[in-house]
């Protein structure tokens, strides 16, 4: 059912002891996605190609995982990743929610 969600823009699963392999629908799918977490799981497969197709991708985390082989050439097309334009980046209140004001006053 997550295959559904062709509008979604942030996918967290990290730490969620997932296996084997990232699915090649995300990359087939998820066309918005700008920010993908995976990090601390359990794959251990060759990063696919279809992970290219994310293109406004700018946040990757595969940390912490037993990936094998190499990193797909196509990763030099993640251009959002090192975007400056003015309207491209997701702001840290996007990607984690507002910093509640007590926790900002500390700084």
């Amino acid at each position: 059912s997550m295959q559904r969600l062709i509008n979604l823009q942030i996918l967290d699963l990290g730490d969620n002891g997932l296996t084997d392999i990232i699915p090649t629908w995300i990359g087939e799918r998820l066309s918005k996605l700008k920010f993908l977490r995976f990090q601390s799981n359990n794959f251990h497969e060759v990063i696919s190609d279809e992970l290219c197709l994310l293109s406004s991708l700018q946040v990757l985390n595969l940390a912490h995982n037993n990936l094998t082989g190499s990193i797909p050439h196509c990763f030099i097309n993640f251009s959002m990743m090192v975007s400056s334009e003015p309207g491209t980046d997701l702001s840290m209140n996007e990607l984690f929610g507002a910093i509640p004001e007590s926790l900002s006053a500390l700084n």
